[in-house]
């Protein structure tokens, strides 16, 4: 072995420069994503927080061309504050984070994440009266089923409580021009507002 590296330097120097290169490559690789993950978490807080104004700083601009801002923090607080349910966003996991891709100048990355949340409809209580609280807590579950999947969705009968796991992606933008990532949950229904807001490309590998 001494005498193949002795015969061949500058492969065995070349070698050396490639891995180094490999590693920093890495190296700034896993460096956006933790950026992505960290800006993710400081979103996903605020929004759990109910802090819905200060998370709209974490969503591209471009999406309130179509949704305006004062909207949306409407449509964020009426749910979060509905008088007849009881919503409680828990915590998260990230999955995974996808290699970046640049499209006229902005980067775009998937990620994909878990989110627990409890829900309870206030008013199930008062059904007990009429004897048919178990049967409406049956057909929520089956309704929250078909939303987030069977096995998502768990009730705890006694207290009416549900919990829900629930798993998603989010687009991650890096917009030209500015230092922040930015984020657009992905939503099937919501196809239409993706397609003006997220390219073609992005869409297709989803």
């Amino acid at each position: 072995m001494q005498l193949i590296i002795t015969h061949f330097p500058m492969k065995k120097t070349s070698l050396v420069t490639l891995l180094l290169i490999f590693s920093a490559y890495i190296g700034l690789a896993q460096g956006y994503k933790e950026g992505i993950k960290k800006r993710f978490g400081e979103f996903y807080t605020l929004i759990a927080a109910g802090k819905t104004e200060q998370s709209m700083e974490y969503i591209p601009d471009a999406f309130f061309t179509i949704i305006p801002k004062e909207q949306m923090v409407s449509m964020m607080k009426s749910v979060m504050n509905n008088k007849d349910l009881d919503y409680r966003i828990l915590d998260y996991s990230i999955t995974e984070v996808k290699d970046s891709t640049m499209i006229n100048n902005n980067c775009y990355s998937i990620l994909k994440y878990t989110s627990n949340m409890t829900m309870k409809f206030k008013n199930i209580d008062t059904i007990r009266a009429a004897g048919k609280r178990k049967e409406t807590l049956n057909l929520l579950k089956i309704s929250l089923g078909n939303s987030f999947g069977v096995d998502n969705v768990k009730l705890d009968e006694p207290t009416g409580t549900f919990s829900i796991t629930s798993h998603k992606k989010s687009c991650a933008v890096l917009q030209n021009g500015q230092s922040e990532w930015k984020f657009i949950n992905i939503e099937a229904r919501q196809r239409v507002i993706l397609e003006k807001i997220i390219p073609k490309e992005i869409i297709e590998s989803l």
